[in-house]
C-alpha cells in the first residue's frame, strides 16, 4: 500500500477553497465483499410481521407491505449501547480515524462524518441568504432553509417533505443513518438478527434498506445529493442544484466519487475488503464515473421533462426562484447542465477562453464538462459491449448545444445512454481489474487532456481526479510499478488548478493556465511514449 503522506489530495481539486487542513488526508479502502444470497423464503418466520405472502408480493420499496410509508426513525435509534454505540462508556480518547471499531459507528458518525453538521448548515447566514434570494423573500429575517423541503432533501434525507418520520427523529442530526442505510422502520429490530444475513439485497431492499455492499450501489446512495436527483424516483424525490440555486449563492455540485471515497472518515473497518481487492482505488473511479454520468443523464432527461409541463401534471413541487407563473415548467434548456467557466471567468487580458468544442459557434456552450469527459476515457478503454459510447454521447451533446435543445429526442438518445451505463456497470463492478488495464487507463486520460480541444478546468481538474485515484491503484496492485515522478507531477497540476484564497472560480482564467496543467504532465507523457 503507499504510505499516507504519498498520496496525492484529490479532495483539494474539488473544493479548491479549502485549504490542506480541511481534512486529514485518509488512506484509500477496498470494496465490501458482496453481500451473500439465499432463498427469502428463510426468513418468513421470524421477521416482524413477515409471512409467505409477503415474500411472493413484497412491498415497494419506501412502502411498509400495507403500502404506507416506512418511517425514519432518526439515529438515537442506533445509538444504545448494546447495538452501534457499545464503546460510549469508555468515552471519545480511544476513537482513530483510521482504525474504526466495530459497534462503535455512531461515535464514529458524530466524531468525524461532515454529514452530522449538514442541518446545522442551514441555520447559518449563508443559508439564509441563499434561501432570500432563491425565494425573492424581502428581508433575511424571513428566510428559513431549515424548513425548506428542497434543502432538507440533501442536508437531512432524500424525499425530506414526502417521508414519514417517527417520534424520536431530529432533523438537527443531520444526514445520519437513515440518510445512507434507508427508512429503518421495518429492519431495525431484524437487520442484527442471523436470518437477516441470508437475504438478498433485493429482498432487504424491499424493506427500506439500502444495500451498501456493491460499489455502485455506494455510488448510488451518493449521488442523489451530490449530483441530484429526479422526480421519477419517488423515494428521492427532486434534487435538482439549478442555474437559479447556483445564482442565489449556493456551491456548484462536483462530485467525484472516488475522491469523496477516499477522504470518507470511515465508521466501519474495512481492512479485509482492502486486502481482498488492491485494485479498489481504480474500481472506485471506474464505477463513481458511470454512476455519476447515470445520475446527470437521469436529471437532464427530468430537466427536460419540466421544460414542457402544464399546471396540474405530476411532477416535482416549484424549486426556482422565478416569477413564471407555471411552477411546474423549468428553464430550458437548464444553465447548470453547461460548463460554468464559459461563461464565467476573467474577461480582462490574456488569450480568450475556447469555445469549447471543436464545431462550436457562438452562442453554443460546453455540455456536460463535469460529468461526462472520463466516461470518454472508460469507454476507450473499458468499452461497453456492443456499444459504441461516443456516438451516444456524442448525439447528445450534438441536441444540447443547439440554442433550443428538443426535450423529446434528448429524452430518447438519454434513455439509450441510460441503458448502455447499466449494462456497463453490471459487468465492471466486481470484474478484476489489473495493473495494465490501470496503465492503459492512466495514458488515455494523458492523451486526452494533451490532445482535448476544450481546455477547461473541469477536464483539466476531472483528469487529475483521475489520475490521482489510478496512481493510488497502481501502487496498491503492483508496488514496483510505483512512479515518484508521478506524484510530483500530480503536485504541480493540482498547483495550477487550485483557486485563490477568496475565489469560487479559477483566478484569470485563461487558456495560458491551462497550458501549465498539460506542461506538468508531458513529463510522464514523455516517458510512456
Amino acid at each position: 500500500m503507499i504510505p499516507i503522506e504519498d498520496r496525492p489530495d484529490r479532495a483539494a481539486a474539488e473544493h479548491p477553497t479549502a485549504g490542506p487542513d480541511a481534512m486529514p488526508p485518509l488512506r484509500p479502502r477496498i470494496a465490501l465483499a458482496p453481500a451473500l444470497l439465499a432463498s427469502a423464503g428463510l426468513i418468513a418466520g421470524w421477521f416482524p410481521g413477515a409471512t409467505a405472502a409477503d415474500d411472493l408480493a413484497r412491498p415497494a420499496r419506501g412502502e411498509t407491505p400495507s403500502g404506507t410509508p416506512i418511517r425514519f426513525l432518526g439515529a438515537n435509534s442506533c445509538s444504545a449501547n448494546a447495538c452501534h454505540n457499545r464503546g460510549n462508556f469508555r468515552g471519545a480518547s480511544e476513537l482513530s480515524v483510521f482504525e474504526p471499531k466495530r459497534f462503535w459507528e455512531h461515535q464514529y458518525w458524530q466524531r468525524f462524518d461532515p454529514h452530522v453538521r449538514a442541518f446545522e448548515v442551514l441555520e447559518g447566514e449563508e443559508s439564509r441568504r441563499i434561501e432570500q434570494n432563491l425565494r425573492r423573500l424581502s428581508s433575511i429575517e424571513l428566510a428559513f432553509p431549515e424548513r425548506d423541503g428542497l434543502c432538507l432533501s440533501c442536508h437531512v434525507h432524500q424525499n425530506f417533505s414526502g417521508s414519514e418520520h417517527g417520534p424520536a427523529f431530529a432533523e438537527a442530526d443531520g444526514v445520519s443513518c437513515e440518510g445512507c442505510h434507508g427508512a429503518s422502520e421495518l429492519w431495525n429490530s431484524a437487520h442484527y438478527q442471523d436470518g437477516w444475513k441470508l437475504l438478498s439485497p433485493e429482498r432487504k431492499a424491499s424493506y427500506g434498506f439500502v444495500p451498501l455492499d456493491a460499489m455502485a450501489d455506494r455510488a448510488r446512495s451518493c449521488t442523489p445529493c451530490h449530483v441530484g436527483s429526479s422526480y421519477e424516483d419517488p423515494e428521492h424525490g427532486l434534487v435538482d442544484v439549478n442555474h437559479d440555486l447556483i445564482a442565489a449563492g449556493h456551491p456548484r455540485l462536483n462530485f467525484e466519487f472516488a475522491s469523496y471515497h477516499a477522504q470518507y472518515p470511515r465508521h466501519w473497518n474495512d481492512l479485509a475488503e482492502r486486502g481482498e481487492d488492491p485494485a479498489y482505488e481504480a474500481r472506485a473511479w471506474v464505477v463513481g464515473q458511470l454512476v455519476t454520468a447515470e445520475s446527470a443523464l437521469r436529471l437532464l432527461k427530468a430537466r427536460g421533462m419540466r421544460s414542457g409541463a402544464r399546471p396540474g401534471d405530476p411532477g416535482p413541487l416549484p424549486l426556482r426562484g422565478t416569477l413564471d407563473s407555471n411552477p411546474h415548467a423549468g428553464p430550458w434548456p437548464e444553465f447548470a447542465e453547461y460548463n460554468c467557466y464559459a461563461c464565467h471567468h476573467d474577461l480582462r487580458g490574456g488569450v480568450p477562453l475556447a469555445v469549447g468544442i471543436a464545431s462550436a459557434v457562438p452562442g453554443q456552450l460546453p455540455w456536460g464538462s463535469w460529468s461526462m469527459p472520463m466516461v470518454e476515457v472508460i469507454g476507450q478503454e473499458l468499452p461497453p459491449r456492443g456499444k459504441d459510447w461516443s456516438a451516444i454521447r456524442s448525439a447528445i451533446e450534438s441536441e444540447m448545444t443547439l440554442p433550443l435543445p428538443d426535450p423529446a429526442r434528448v429524452s430518447s438518445r438519454v434513455d439509450e445512454a441510460l441503458a448502455t451505463i447499466d449494462a456497463w456497470l453490471a459487468e465492471w463492478d466486481d470484474r478484476p481489474i489489473d495493473s495494465e488495464t490501470v496503465e492503459r487507463l492512466i495514458a488515455t486520460a494523458v492523451e486526452q487532456l494533451r490532445e482535448s480541444a476544450d481546455p477547461t478546468w473541469d477536464r483539466n481538474a476531472q483528469v487529475y481526479l483521475a489520475m490521482a485515484a489510478l496512481y493510488a491503484a497502481q501502487g496498491d496492485l503492483d508496488p514496483a510499478r510505483r512512479d515518484p515522478a508521478m506524484a510530483q507531477t500530480l503536485d504541480a497540476m493540482l498547483n495550477r488548478l487550485r483557486f485563490q484564497p477568496g475565489m469560487n472560480s479559477p483566478h484569470e482564467y485563461r487558456v495560458e493556465s491551462l497550458e501549465g496543467v498539460r506542461s506538468a504532465i508531458r513529463p510522464r507523457a514523455s516517458i510512456e511514449e
